[in-house]
């Protein structure tokens, strides 16, 4: 099998609105307060500091129950940011980056979507 189109593939650099999107994505995540750690962020979302208005709250199936969606509608959609949210499958949440997530949709006309995926602690193997 002729796997030269591997090494064409990987040398070809992004089209050029692919390549402004990552450029504006990484100014936007270099300029974002850093992450607090996990006792300062349990506290924020104990006081419900973290979660934004703005959002709008989806339920969509999924195999094993219904999964809640967090959404951030720019004024003007371009595309779409899908951000599945750190924890390592153990921790966090959807609510956990709404600041962020509403800026990137904001700054780069996304509609950014926070999947409330279910945690390995309480739903093994699903």
């Amino acid at each position: 099998m002729d796997s030269s189109w591997r090494t064409r593939l990987g040398k070809q650099p992004p089209d050029s609105e692919t390549q402004r999107f990552n450029e504006m994505l990484a100014r936007l995540l270099a300029s974002a307060e850093p992450d607090p750690d996990v006792a300062t962020l349990r506290a924020r979302r104990a006081k419900g500091v973290v979660r934004l208005p703005e959002a709008q709250e989806r339920l969509i199936s999924g195999a094993a129950g219904p999964l809640k969606l967090r959404v951030f509608a720019a004024p003007r959609i371009e595309r779409i940011y899908l951000h599945l949210h750190d924890g390592a499958w153990v921790s966090g949440g959807a609510d956990m980056q709404d600041w962020l997530l509403k800026g990137v949709g904001d700054r780069c006309n996304a509609i950014a979507i926070s999947v409330e995926y279910r945690l390995a602690a309480e739903h093994p193997h699903t």
